[in-house]
């Protein structure tokens, strides 16, 4: 996976940080496939987004501000 850029957290400025988890499905018609999920978030303030598929998507959401 290429290296991913973060912005700090756009309401303290903190650090921000992802995290990963998924699972192997063990029965019915994905048995066997891998499921992933991604979500980025601040441990100073504890705000996270939710989760998506991807970690270039979570990030693109992540680093996306509102032009003032």
């Amino acid at each position: 996976m290429p290296t991913i850029q973060l912005k700090p957290c756009p309401f303290c400025g903190g650090k921000a940080d992802i995290k990963t988890w998924g699972f192997k499905y063990k029965q019915g018609p994905k048995k066997g496939e891998k499921f992933q999920k991604y979500k980025i978030g601040c441990a100073l303030c504890g705000i996270w987004q939710s989760e998506v598929k991807f970690a270039q998507d979570a990030a693109a959401d992540w680093n996306k501000r509102v032009m003032k």
